[in-house]
């Protein structure tokens, strides 16, 4: 008992640590909505989803054996329910059991026969004593568009430039986004296919002069306080609606 305040005072720090390397800057965006789907990955053994996880039973759990996290999977802000291992709602006891070599070879062989709610059933057996000793320390609550909108949407307030696509997955052949905020007092929508740039549509909410950018083609764009500029593919000369 000597060493659980040093022990704890050092908990609270990795927790700390953890939520900071986690955590992105605030995205510059207002509610962006993205559309389109991104093809499964080649390699064997990959876990996909199309939608996230719902509750926390769905979640997909990640770990190194004393800290844990119950991943969401959520696309415009990520939830993890975080948890570490001298957290619990019971006491300290011992938890093993003797007999749970024992009763493994039996629960194989169900398992290979198809016996699975038999092999379920058994399972319990190997388990100690229950003592509710899980316990979710907090839920952590990301802001992910920060890193995507870096990839479809860069904009500098020194130059007033707006940067399109200026790094876009691969894996994101086609798609769109709508509500990107841009630095200047500007609102941009995104559509993509095949990698390439389809249209954008530009707001502008102060009437500032920007730059537009995609790929090596910059063109010039004035704007007024509520006008709305619309660019095809080609970074066309806009027409304010």
């Amino acid at each position: 008992m000597e060493n659980s305040a040093p022990r704890q005072r050092s908990v609270l720090r990795d927790a700390v640590l953890t939520i900071l390397l986690l955590v992105t800057t605030r995205v510059q965006a207002a509610d962006p909505v993205f559309t389109g789907r991104a093809d499964p990955p080649d390699q064997l053994l990959s876990l996909w989803y199309s939608r996230p996880a719902g509750e926390w039973l769905e979640t997909v759990p990640v770990g190194n054996g004393r800290l844990g996290g119950m991943v969401y999977g959520g696309v415009t802000t990520e939830r993890i329910g975080l948890n570490e291992d001298t957290l619990w709602s019971g006491g300290p006891r011992n938890c093993d059991n003797p007999q749970a070599l024992k009763i493994l070879p039996e629960i194989r062989c169900l398992i290979f026969e198809g016996k699975y709610a038999e092999a379920h059933q058994l399972g319990t057996k190997m388990m100690g004593p229950y003592t509710q000793t899980y316990l979710p320390t907090m839920d952590g609550n990301f802001a992910f568009p920060a890193g995507v909108a870096e990839l479809l949407l860069q904009s500098h307030a020194s130059d007033g430039e707006i940067h399109l696509l200026p790094a876009l997955p691969k894996a994101w052949p086609t798609g769109s986004v709508k509500g990107l905020r841009a630095r200047g007092g500007f609102e941009v929508d995104i559509a993509w296919k095949d990698g390439t740039l389809s249209s954008a549509t530009i707001r502008s909410q102060l009437g500032h002069q920007a730059t537009v950018r995609y790929g090596e083609q910059t063109v010039p764009l004035a704007t007024e306080t509520g006008g709305r500029y619309e660019l095809d593919g080609q970074l066309r000369i806009p027409e304010k609606r």
